[in-house]
């Protein structure tokens, strides 16, 4: 039994391996980094510790073992000396981490967009930006091949008035592989001062013409609202039967949310900002973040931020939005999503899956029985909603992955008859918005409630073009849309 275990006088885990592979029957890590591990008797065992590398550096290890057999315990001593140059995969990088990706849906995840933290002991770091290497790995084979990565985001702090050591936590963007039902292994390497910055090809882009930004990739090609920064043009390069690559308004963009419609006050969207409060942008091979916030425009009651994720060779754009209500507010509708297109005649039918696996694809035509000017009407948390164009052979996608609400205070968050809807209330433009506050439904709405200060909403959904299946069915016409989700 191994009762614990130092390296370099602190206390460490060292895994046993046997046979080749990592021995785990009733294995038990203990606060401190020792193991309790029974070993098997004759078997050859080799035991691994992560070591960080120094060139040429002596190591001291240490086990304290107790023998079953003779009821007495036994200390072991190893000495170990690095190389004069080496260390795996990147010589002259000092420590690594591994992260396993699991994918449990049964659906194959290429080129899968990764947002993940990694955090060090600040002394350990020189630059997260120049450092950081990301290789995918092969634990059959031992093969490791570096991806392109992007940090996104760099903090330190030291906790106070403890006297800790400082952490510095960064943020890195990456494409992941993992085939249905599988892992992906993925080594985040670190810990050389004298790295420079990486270097990777890209098909993203960022660009700037007459105010306007532009993003684009293998993909699509998408402008940005020169007022409020919001989306408002979204052009397919893969999906177009015709002359018509996109959708494109040069008065309206195509996001409009989030946005509060407040008692005796016009409608608030962040759309309606010129120019937002703040904004940052960042661009680098992996993944361009366009990030807005402050107060919604006449409303400081409500602060919001909307954030853009585009990828390289991915063909959605991940979409979040927060909302934090800062003092109490009577308010007629609260809606975190909504995507118009003007004019109406750029859609022509309209598209959803439901949380019971219901899929409809119908024309952009009023619905028996619901108020006026719906097309449709489905819950607020629906897989995915789309407005498309048959004759152009695309539409536009929002696939939700994220709904939540909370409170900071005494009061709840208020969440009055949320719903999906699809309208066209002949104002020439069609759209959809999910609602969170918007009592009482469609067939009487419009009846005030009060939004209580320290709540707070978000939600993150992708945004994609999405070719318009061949068949009758709504599975069939929406198919590139259930393989995405």
């Amino acid at each position: 039994t191994i009762l614990d275990s130092t390296f370099e006088d602190s206390n460490e885990v060292f895994v046993p391996f046997i046979e080749g592979k990592m021995w785990q029957r009733e294995f038990m890590r203990h606060e401190g980094g020792s193991i309790n591990e029974n070993i098997p008797a004759d078997k050859a065992v080799e035991l691994c510790v992560r070591c960080p590398w120094e060139n040429g550096k002596q190591h001291h290890f240490q086990l304290n073992l107790f023998d079953g057999a003779s009821s007495r315990p036994h200390t072991l001593d190893f000495e170990g000396t690095a190389p004069d140059q080496g260390g795996w995969p990147f010589p002259g990088w000092a420590y690594h981490r591994v992260l396993v990706l699991a994918e449990d849906f049964g659906i194959d995840q290429p080129k899968s967009p990764q947002l993940q933290f990694i955090s060090e002991e600040a002394d350990k770091i020189g630059s997260w930006e120049k450092e950081l290497r990301i290789a995918k790995i092969n634990p059959d084979t031992g093969d490791v091949q570096e991806i392109p990565s992007q940090v996104l985001y760099v903090n330190e702090k030291a906790d106070e008035p403890e006297k800790e050591k400082v952490y510095s936590t960064c943020q890195v963007a990456f494409l992941a592989d993992v085939e249905a039902g599988g892992k992906g292994f993925y080594g985040f390497f670190y810990g050389n001062p004298e790295a420079k910055a990486s270097s990777y090809p890209t098909d993203l882009t960022l660009s700037e013409k007459d105010g306007m930004k532009w993003i684009e990739n293998d993909f699509y090609k998408i402008s940005l609202h020169p007022k409020s920064g919001q989306i408002n043009g979204f052009y397919t390069k893969k999906f177009a039967k015709g002359d018509k690559k996109g959708l494109y308004n040069e008065t309206y963009p195509l996001h409009y949310n989030p946005d509060v419609w407040p008692r005796g006050r016009n409608w608030s969207h962040v759309s309606d900002w010129n120019p937002p409060p703040n904004v940052s942008t960042t661009a680098g091979p992996v993944c361009v973040v366009h990030r807005r916030w402050g107060p919604l425009p006449w409303t400081p009651e409500i602060e919001t931020e909307v954030v853009y994720h585009f990828f390289r060779e991915t063909p959605y754009v991940l979409v979040e939005s927060t909302m934090d209500i800062q003092d109490d507010i009577v308010a007629n509708a609260l809606r975190n999503e909504e995507v118009v297109v003007h004019p109406e005649t750029e859609i022509d039918s309209v598209g959803w899956k439901r949380r019971n696996g219901e899929i409809r694809y119908k024309p952009a035509e009023l619905e028996p029985g619901l108020s006026r000017g719906m097309l449709g009407i489905v819950e607020p948390d629906a897989p995915y909603v789309c407005l498309a164009d048959d004759q152009a052979g695309f539409g536009m996608a929002g696939i939700r992955l994220d709904l939540y609400s909370g409170s900071r205070g005494a009061a709840p968050p208020v969440v009055a008859s949320p719903i999906t809807v699809f309208a066209d209330y002949g104002w020439e433009f069609r759209y959809w918005s999910r609602s969170l506050v918007y009592p009482w439904g469609d067939k009487n709405p419009d009846i005030p409630h009060v939004l209580n200060a320290d709540t707070y909403y978000g939600e993150k959904s992708a945004y994609c073009l999405f070719p318009i299946g061949k068949g009758e069915s709504g599975k069939e016409k929406l198919g590139y849309l259930e393989n995405l989700s």
